[in-house]
């Protein structure tokens, strides 16, 4: 099984009686699933529009200068992207 299906399982068996908090806990899962795969598809992204991957130095003068994190309000939740 995979990291999302053990956490939502776990969810499951932890909050099997209390449904308020298993829906927050779903939820919160979910949006921060949706955060990581964001920044991980960016990221993708980044490398194939550069043509090298991160910290890479060979024959390459244009070098990535950072990024700042961005904050997006969303009706999953925040996502920090």
């Amino acid at each position: 099984m995979n990291y999302f299906t053990t956490s939502l399982m776990k969810n499951l068996i932890a909050n099997d009686n209390n449904l308020p908090l298993f829906e927050e806990a779903v939820a919160e899962l979910f949006r921060s699933e949706l955060e990581k795969s964001i920044n991980e598809i960016l990221e993708h992204e980044l490398t194939l529009f550069l043509d090298y991957e991160r910290y890479d130095r060979s024959n390459n003068e244009d070098y990535r200068n950072g990024s700042y994190i961005r904050t997006f309000n969303t009706k999953y939740g925040v996502l920090n992207i």
